[in-house]
């Protein structure tokens, strides 16, 4: 089930998911806003529930340094109508 964002933004393993998504990318060229951030790591804690994974920061780190590997980000500013 798809939360909100809004929702999302006050549960602690969002929280903790954001951080380490943002950790991730820190040195990463992208150009993604604030809003990009929280929506690649809801989009992250889905991918890891989907394939049966918790949300732990081993798991969150794989899944957004598979997206940097899989170059995530054209598909990701296409989906949103940004390209």
């Amino acid at each position: 089930i798809m939360t909100e964002l809004k929702d999302l933004e006050k549960d602690p393993d969002f929280i903790s998911s954001y951080a380490i998504v943002r950790d991730v990318f820190k040195d990463e060229l992208y150009d993604l806003s604030e809003q990009d951030f929280k929506e690649l790591t809801q989009e992250i804690m889905l991918t890891c529930e989907s394939v049966g994974g918790d949300v732990d920061e081993e798991n969150i780190r794989f899944y957004a340094q598979e997206y940097i590997k899989n170059n995530f980000y054209y598909r990701f500013k296409k989906i949103r109508g940004q390209l």
